[in-house]
């Protein structure tokens, strides 16, 4: 996955809008009820506590933002199946290096 960019098959589990920019007017929340939904979805019914009603289910839940300053871990969840091959790639051959050194 490029910076800045989600993968093209994510998409809003309520009007089905396709966000593939990580822009503060574009973004995509995952709630705690697992439904991923637009900026324009998930705060179309936010609670006073801060929460949101979920559009999909109708659950009250938290929602955190995907690829924003806060979480940026979480994009990860989300990234091509390619560039997660490789990092394991390249975590394995580092395990290679250090069981290597760790026997001389």
């Amino acid at each position: 996955m490029n910076e800045g960019k989600l993968p093209e098959w994510l998409h809003c589990n309520k009007c089905n809008a396709f966000i593939n920019s990580l822009s503060n007017d574009s973004r995509l929340y995952i709630l705690e009820c697992t439904h991923i939904v637009c900026k324009k979805c998930a705060f179309a019914r936010q609670r006073q506590s801060g929460n949101v009603l979920c559009p999909v289910c109708g659950t009250t839940c938290a929602a955190k933002c995907i690829g924003g300053d806060e979480l940026p871990h979480d994009v990860q969840l989300f990234m091509d199946q390619s560039m997660v091959l490789s990092e394991l790639d390249r975590l394995r051959y580092c395990v290679q290096v250090t069981l290597l050194a760790q026997l001389r």
